[in-house]
């Protein structure tokens, strides 16, 4: 990924090429911030306006060699697992310098809202508790200590979705949950 990305709401977002445009989430980890994409279609005007103003909870689950993002919004719950070892080495580290965190410093988040044909619909940007700042660092640098491979990560990807049937009855079972802008 660029340093940056362009997004503006009512166009092509810059990762649709490369992010599958069903429902669900991902996580995409960029130097301003970590960004958590959404694609939902169709979306009403309802849905758009809902993501944009109604607040967000957060929450993380462990997995072997990795966890996974857990989001409730207005309009859906959902989860994207995400391992740094299946990044590029490049990729592979947190969109900040840990040594520069204070127990009080708060992670950014960056939602952004598409629709099938990968248009942007609706951005958003809130902050996390230090909390769950301090678990998330936590988690992936447990995760690079794991080695796992694609293989053994896609299986730890199957038996979360077994045990997880939902990202409802994930977000129940998080080790840290927080709302947006705590």
């Amino acid at each position: 990924m660029n340093d940056h990305m362009l997004i503006a709401v009512g166009e092509r977002h810059p990762l649709a090429a490369i992010i599958a445009l069903n429902d669900g989430m991902r996580a995409a980890y960029h130097p301003s911030g970590i960004n958590l994409i959404i694609v939902m279609d169709p979306q009403s005007e309802a849905d758009v306006k809902s993501f944009r103003e109604d607040g967000m909870k957060f929450g993380l689950i462990r997995l072997r060699g990795g966890y996974a993002w857990l989001l409730r919004t207005g309009i859906a719950t959902l989860d994207a697992p995400y391992s740094p070892l299946i990044e590029a080495a490049g990729q592979r580290h947190l969109p900040w310098r840990t040594d520069d965190t204070t127990p009080e410093s708060r992670a950014a988040v960056h939602l952004h809202l598409i629709d099938g044909k990968g248009i942007a619909r609706a951005l958003k940007m809130v902050t996390v508790s230090p909390q769950f700042t301090r678990m998330l660092e936590r988690l992936h640098f447990e995760a690079q200590e794991t080695a796992i491979d694609p293989a053994l990560w896609n299986a730890e990807i199957a038996k979360f979705s077994q045990r997880f049937p939902t990202p409802n009855a994930a977000l129940k079972a998080a080790v840290v949950v927080c709302k947006g802008g705590d």
